[in-house]
């Protein structure tokens, strides 16, 4: 009833968006639209994020499902050719060079001492035993590192707060989320939320803590989010505003 119920509501011009897995990518944005003038099914990638179908006259919103279910691998290789682009023109981490920690760009310096290289972020201080032209990958590396240390300490008090705990945590690098929360009651954080203000990296495991009562996002889940964490708007247009900026470079 409710397939039959969205195609009535998805005449021509109309839109309708769901959600599917997408392998080595993470969660997409699928969005469905119907075109008088199209003859056959269309699908195009929009970004790393989002992909569009277009429905011909005749066509109907369960076939275009089953279309981007059937050009799947497709849509996997072009995400990973868009991938490929994004990280050639994304800018050589070297001294100088601005990232954002705790919600401020800090430029990376760094000094040699021997064999050992410390390279600076704000407060933030890594060591490496050698130093390469572009340091992204020992730098993520090691930001990584701090925040499996940072993170569960701080699910530990906000979980006290909230009065719910997770039966697990786990700190990974996602590139479409920063946090999410599984049935059976596990946490799992981006490491980038070292990157975002404290706040804000409070906001999205008060969010992720709160699905453990509510695993979706019912006005019931947004009362319990705005209970303890009344600013919360203010923190999710952060994190839309820099989201590509950080998540997804």
């Amino acid at each position: 009833m409710m397939e039959e119920s969205l195609q009535l509501q998805l005449g021509f011009g109309r839109e309708f968006v769901f959600n599917r897995p997408v392998e080595r990518s993470g969660q997409v944005s699928v969005l469905l639209v119907r075109n008088a003038r199209s003859r056959r099914y269309i699908i195009r990638v929009l970004s790393e994020r989002s992909v569009r179908v277009t429905i011909p006259r005749g066509g109907t919103l369960r076939g275009g499902k089953v279309f981007f279910d059937d050009q799947h691998r497709w849509v996997s290789d072009q995400l990973d050719r868009m991938e490929r682009q994004r990280a050639r023109e994304s800018p050589l981490w070297k001294p100088g060079t601005r990232i954002w920690i705790r919600g401020k760009k800090e430029p990376i310096r760094w000094d040699r001492n021997g064999a050992e290289t410390r390279v600076k972020l704000g407060e933030i201080e890594l060591k490496f035993d050698r130093w390469e032209l572009d340091m992204r990958a020992q730098i993520e590396g090691g930001l990584r590192g701090i925040a499996r240390q940072e993170l569960p300490v701080c699910v530990d008090r906000l979980a006290n707060q909230v009065g719910l705990k997770p039966k697990g945590i786990t700190v990974r690098g996602q590139r479409t989320r920063w946090g999410s929360c599984s049935a059976s009651g596990g946490l799992s954080l981006n490491w980038r939320l070292l990157q975002v203000p404290l706040a804000v990296r409070d906001y999205v495991i008060i969010h992720e803590l709160c699905h453990l009562r509510h695993l979706n996002h019912s006005p019931r889940f947004w009362q319990l989010v705005r209970r303890h964490c009344p600013r919360y708007r203010e923190h999710e247009t952060w994190l839309r505003r820099h989201e590509d900026q950080i998540i997804r470079r």
